[in-house]
């Protein structure tokens, strides 16, 4: 898993008062069982400052995929984070209502998924998805930003098949269909990618 700012032209500026960008202290999360509580994520603590890249490695089953589910606020319902703090840009994740996570979700906080075919409506043509996920597609300069975007993860090819469905294309394309997205479509300030 590997957590990165986005350093481009037009960023937004330092963070206030010289915080970093990302600032996880002490996070753990819990994960309710038929057996009691299970923990998944005992006391993580990092900072990153815009335009970093820090790579968390660990085996299988360590909780990579749990860590950065619990900083994007999108834990299953039986898992829950039971201690910590995680800031993001000067805002405290875990005290934010549903509603600002909402809002930073995707626009300023982006993730690249593990697994793209649970990521993607599977009744759903691929191309219709990309316009709900990326604005300025539907209009005059649609068709060449969406060229620009899929020939920047190497999907030139597919532009006269985004009317097939999720089924139709291999992970590796799919998972570059939500690169394009996540990264160069929303350039958030803080990307998360799981197992890029």
């Amino acid at each position: 898993m590997v957590a990165a700012s986005r350093a481009a032209a037009g960023a937004p500026g330092p963070s206030p008062a010289g915080l970093p960008l990302l600032s996880v202290r002490d996070l753990a999360v819990t994960f309710r069982t038929r057996d009691g509580e299970v923990p998944a994520v005992r006391e993580v603590s990092f900072e990153l400052a815009r335009g970093e890249i820090l790579g968390l490695v660990g085996e299988s089953g360590s909780g990579k995929s749990t860590l950065l589910t619990a900083l994007m606020r999108m834990l299953p319902r039986n898992a829950a984070i039971t201690a910590g703090r995680v800031g993001f840009d000067g805002t405290d994740l875990l005290s934010l209502r549903e509603h600002g996570m909402r809002r930073l979700r995707g626009d300023r906080i982006g993730l690249i998924p593990q697994r793209p075919m649970t990521s993607l409506s599977p009744a759903t043509p691929v191309g219709r998805q990309l316009r709900w996920h990326l604005d300025g597609l539907d209009g005059p300069d649609g068709a060449g930003r969406l060229s620009e975007l899929l020939g920047g993860v190497g999907l030139d090819a597919l532009l006269d098949r985004l009317d097939g469905y999720p089924f139709e294309f291999s992970g590796g394309q799919l998972q570059r269909l939500l690169i394009a997205v996540a990264a160069l479509g929303k350039q958030p300030d803080l990307l998360l990618a799981d197992e890029p």
